[in-house]
């Protein structure tokens, strides 16, 4: 009776918690995007040198997102979280995430680096700065890579009535951006010093 008592609680709880999790569609009724990118500045790969080698030869990559995103709903957001993914596909098909190849999980680091904003308005557009994946040793341009794709995700609270949603909002297939960054690291050249690991100045010549 108290193991039957016990099951019942924790079924409860369960899907008491369930109730602030649901997922969303990326299109509105009308069947517009919910989510829209109104402006890329910047979305590639950036090799980076370490400033402690005399010859500043890479050995980090990342990759990096600048633009625009508007709220095309009618909601407005408490909390916004933006973050992104990178998946590398191997030819033998299996999948590489952050989870496998970020290089601060060592230190304890989780290999993502979420944008945050407050209060987001229908139709208001966030001006996303630098939004990072997580970054990877230049050993993984050694393996058998097929694709490479990258993949944005929006966790939003609702204002009103306080339920989280996260989506999918975006992937893109970059397979050729790997390439390019690829040929960079095998002529030791780089975008930028790890100094600070501000990556600005970098996104703006480009």
């Amino acid at each position: 009776m108290k193991l039957n008592f016990v099951i019942l609680v924790f079924t409860i709880l369960c899907l008491s918690c369930n109730k602030n999790k649901e997922v969303s569609e990326v299109k509105n009724n009308d069947g517009t995007d919910k989510f829209i990118c109104t402006k890329n500045n910047f979305s590639d790969f950036v090799v980076v040198g370490s400033s402690s080698d005399r010859y500043n030869k890479p050995y980090l990559v990342t990759y990096v997102f600048k633009g625009k995103i508007k709220n095309n709903t009618e909601n407005i957001y408490e909390k916004a979280f933006i973050r992104g993914e990178l998946i590398l596909v191997l030819e033998n098909g299996n999948e590489l995430t952050c989870d496998d190849i970020n290089y601060t999980k060592d230190f304890g680091g989780d290999g993502v680096n979420p944008e945050i904003r407050g209060n987001w308005k229908p139709k208001e557009e966030w001006d996303i700065e630098q939004l990072k994946s997580c970054g990877f040793p230049i050993e993984y341009f050694d393996y058998p890579i097929k694709e490479v794709f990258t993949q944005y995700y929006l966790q939003l609270t609702d204002q009103i009535n306080n339920i989280e949603t996260e989506i999918l909002i975006s992937q893109s297939d970059v397979t050729n951006k790997w390439k390019l960054a690829q040929k960079k690291v095998k002529n030791n050249s780089v975008d930028c010093e790890d100094k600070a690991f501000d990556l600005s100045k970098f996104l703006k010549t480009k």
